[in-house]
Order: C-alpha cells, then structure tokens, then sequence
C-alpha cells in the first residue's frame, strides 16, 4: 500500500478502525499509522526503562498491539491529540513495566538472588517523561524530512546540493561548516553556495510540513507544539 492509498491523517484513520470498517485497507492504514511512530516509541522505551533494543522492542510492539484493539481506540476521540493519546499510553505502559520489574526485584531480594541497589535514575515525572517523547517524536520527524531531501536531490542528481545541504544543517547542534570552506571545495562560489543551500532547504520544509499533515489534522500546529514550526517559517 502506497502512502496515497491510505486517509491522510490519523483522525480518519482510527475513526475508521473504531467504527469496525470491514475493509482490508483499513486495517492497514491503522498499522501505518504505527509504523509512524513505532522508532520513536522503541528509543523512548530504551531512553526510559533503560532497555536493550531487544527487550525494548517487546515492549513496544506489546503497546502497539493494545492500541490496534478496538476497545482500546474506543477511548480516543478527535478532541484529544492523537501524540497526546500516545504519550498517555506511554505514560502507562512504563509504569506498569517499572511496577513489574520492582516486583520482581524485590522477590529476587527476598530470595538473596540481587543485591539492594539504588534506583536508576531514568526520568520518572510525566512531565520528563513527555519531554523525552517529545525529544523522540521530534527526531523522528527531522530524520524522515531529511531522508527525503537525499532522495529527492539524488533523484536531481544533485550531489553537491545534498553535501552542502548536509555540511550546513546540522540537527544535533554541532558547527555546521564554514561557507568559504564550502564554495572552496566545490568550485564555486560563496553565493551559489547560499543559492543551492536555500533550494536543498526549501524541499526539506515542505517535505516536514507533507510529514506533520501525514501525522495532524493541522500540520503547523502540530510543528508548533512538538517545537519545530522555525523550520518552516521563511
């Protein structure tokens, strides 16, 4: 299934899968919709609980399935933003995970199998919690918009455009390189560098707006709250 065979945000999706559409389609289109968020979910849990990649994806898919059960979307309504929705089930499933593990630990200690140990301090307050989501959701978005930059520009056959795109637009806070050093090395300059580098940059807004109106029913404000509305401002 194509990206254009499915509804275009989530809202029509699960009002699909609540309302018990017998069609196949739908049943994919709110697997998608998982898929969606399924990396940034598995990074959270491994961020929060600490986990393997392994154990991490249990807990992920184990969540993931709960929400494909009706009753359980039943209790989402158009009012309530879907990364919201997510957050509390999130919220929910580490509590439970943590409960069960201190359960276990202290019957492991009871039996003298584990030594007493200090808690891990892993973020506990909802507030950090959704900070941490939120921190996950966001790269989720970036790197999905900027994988679309690098195969559009391939696609262009644009190699130098895509390298100077990558060389100024750096995501993880580190000093993007030096203008002079860039039209030095390709040949070209200052000028033309800024030109290629506002082009490369124009698709990378439009592809994350695609992005937000693939995952909102308001695709500026959902960038506003997740914080990445400046990438879209010209």
């Amino acid at each position: 299934m194509g990206s254009g065979d499915w509804p275009s945000t989530p809202w029509t999706i699960i009002r699909l899968a609540r309302a018990g559409a017998a069609v196949r389609g739908d049943r994919a289109a709110l697997e998608r919709l998982l898929e969606i968020y399924y990396e940034p979910v598995e990074r959270f849990f491994r961020r929060v609980l600490g986990l393997g990649a392994d154990e991490a994806g249990d807990v992920t898919h184990d969540l993931f399935a709960r929400l494909l059960e009706r009753d359980f979307l039943d209790g989402l309504t158009h009012e309530t933003s879907f990364r919201g929705f997510l957050k509390v089930a999130c919220r929910r499933r580490c509590a439970s995970f943590r409960a069960a593990r201190a359960a276990k630990t202290r019957a492991l200690r009871a039996l003298a199998l584990v030594p007493a140990a200090a808690a891990a301090g892993a973020p506990g307050a909802d507030g950090e919690i959704d900070a941490v989501i939120d921190d996950e959701l966001r790269r989720s978005y970036v790197d999905e918009a900027a994988r679309r930059v690098r195969d559009e520009l391939q696609r262009q056959e644009k190699p130098d455009t895509l390298a100077i795109f990558e060389a100024r637009t750096r995501f993880d806070g580190s000093r993007p390189e030096d203008y002079a050093a860039l039209a030095e090395r390709f040949g070209l300059r200052i000028y033309d560098v800024r030109n290629r580098l506002t082009a490369a940059r124009r698709i990378f807004r439009r592809e994350l707006l695609r992005i937000a109106a693939e995952r909102a029913d308001d695709p500026k404000e959902e960038l506003r709250e997740i914080g990445l509305l400046r990438y879209v401002r010209t």
